[in-house]
């Protein structure tokens, strides 16, 4: 959907932020001690928070 409303740029600032926020995710989890569970548990909210963040985007989006 960026591609067909032309905004490539916001594309790779929504692949930058889920990049940043795995590595947070996952260094906190090495930092923190995390078992297994609680890493995916962690990993798991993070991730549909931000797939959340893009839907939202996306309506925004079109409404225009």
């Amino acid at each position: 959907i960026f591609t067909v409303f032309n905004l490539q740029q916001k594309f790779l600032e929504i692949n930058v932020v889920r990049t940043i926020l795995m590595g947070c995710v996952f260094g906190m989890s090495n930092v923190l001690d995390l078992d297994v569970y609680q890493t995916l548990a962690s990993y798991t909210f993070t991730i549909s928070s931000h797939y959340l963040f893009v839907v939202l985007q996306i309506y925004k989006i079109i409404k225009k």
